[in-house]
């Protein structure tokens, strides 16, 4: 029979192995929002958001660009898109008023061999992140343009994830 004690030393270790191997964040670097009708009734030129997207677990893996489009006069795709060139990396405008007022659900799915074998081995990280402008770090917008950049990287902090 297995000791109550060398159980709970074994979710121990299997449990500080999986909370280091999510100790990073997300890295949102090169940031474009654009949505020109909103600041041109006549444009014909739909809605986007791009950027890079890079996870601190992962840094073996260069930022991967992202970019989710839209028709003009429409609203942000519902569902997860295959919207970055790499399909371990997901973004979803989960909330949209414009350029000035959005926000994004991020999600990254890797393989970590140090937490065990498979299927434990599949962990994936999720990051909601707010951008408002003026008030969030590095998101500058030129509301004339109807068009926000990211000035330098933006930090998506991951929330939750799964092993």
């Amino acid at each position: 029979m297995v000791s109550p004690i060398w159980l709970l030393l074994s979710l121990a270790i299997v449990f500080s192995s999986t909370v280091s191997a999510f100790s990073g964040n997300f890295k949102l670097t090169n940031m474009t929002v654009s949505s020109p009708s909103q600041s041109s009734a006549n444009s014909t030129e739909g809605s986007y958001v791009e950027f890079n997207f890079g996870d601190e677990d992962t840094a073996q893996i260069s930022p991967i660009h992202c970019c989710v489009q839209w028709a003009v006069n429409a609203s942000p795709p519902t569902t997860w898109p295959g919207s970055c060139d790499n399909d371990t990396f997901a973004v979803l405008v989960s909330s949209w008023t414009g350029v000035q007022d959005l926000t994004l659900d991020l999600q990254h799915t890797y393989i970590d061999n140090s937490v065990g074998e498979y299927p434990y081995n599949v962990l994936t990280k999720f990051a909601n992140l707010s951008l408002a402008y003026p008030s969030t770090q590095y998101y500058d917008c030129d509301m004339s343009k109807a068009e926000c950049q990211g000035s330098s990287a933006i930090t998506a902090v991951v929330t939750s994830s799964t092993a």
